[in-house]
């Protein structure tokens, strides 16, 4: 994980930017270019998953599992998640397919990498998968 860099800028003089209790000059911490502010992963929205595991109990700690390596993931292209992930389908529009419980379940999932957001958008059993349209897998 990348660390954030800073450097100090002083504050206008114009304005009164000074500490009143100190009478101090008052510095601001200002990023530097290229500084990552994205640290990890958003899922969104775990309650589908809690929801799921609650019809499959067996797919209840995998489920877990999943989503605390999700969440702490810094995934910036499909590379990275197929590195991570080996049995992972990388399908296109940033979709990515994960088995979940030994492949017994199917978790969908749509990556923004540029804004580090993982939207879930189904899970279930193969046959459920099967019956939804996704023309990359066929």
């Amino acid at each position: 994980m990348e660390l954030l860099r800073f450097r100090r800028v002083q504050c206008p003089s114009s304005g009164g930017y000074r500490n009143w209790r100190t009478d101090a000059q008052i510095f601001f911490l200002v990023p530097i270019l290229g500084t990552s502010y994205i640290e990890a992963v958003r899922v969104i929205a775990r309650s589908t998953l809690r929801n799921f595991w609650r019809k499959h109990k067996d797919a209840e700690q995998p489920l877990r599992a999943w989503y605390a390596e999700a969440k702490k993931a810094v995934w910036r292209s499909p590379n990275e998640v197929k590195e991570h992930y080996k049995s992972a389908s990388i399908l296109q529009s940033g979709r990515a397919v994960f088995n979940i419980a030994g492949n017994k379940y199917r978790l969908v999932v749509r990556i923004n990498y540029e804004i580090q957001i993982l939207y879930i958008r189904f899970i279930g059993t193969h046959k459920e998968y099967d019956a939804i349209n996704n023309p990359e897998e066929a």
